[in-house]
């Protein structure tokens, strides 16, 4: 979570909020592990084309934590903790 925070953050502007363009890039480099596996997903494709579409509006972080929250949710990322630890047992 504190990572998140940093690297919102460190993207922000004075007013505490980053470009829609700008999360769509973080989201593709920095939290590869989010994004990883959903290319072909709807739900994806339609997060992304969002962000990109309406690239100069701004995201509190509030809203950019909900949205890698969704999209880790959705990935192969709890499939990999899973196979990972599997004593967990989700």
């Amino acid at each position: 979570m504190a990572a998140m925070v940093l690297v919102f953050y460190s993207s922000a502007g004075p007013d505490g909020r980053v470009s829609r363009g700008a999360v769509r890039e973080i989201l593709r480099t920095q939290f590869q592990a989010f994004t990883r596996g959903q290319e072909s997903k709807a739900s994806y494709k339609e997060v992304m084309g969002e962000l990109e579409s309406h690239s100069k509006c701004t995201m509190a972080l509030e809203d950019f934590l909900l949205l890698t929250l969704s999209l880790s949710i959705t990935s192969d990322l709890l499939g990999d903790i899973q196979e990972a630890a599997p004593w967990l047992n989700m």
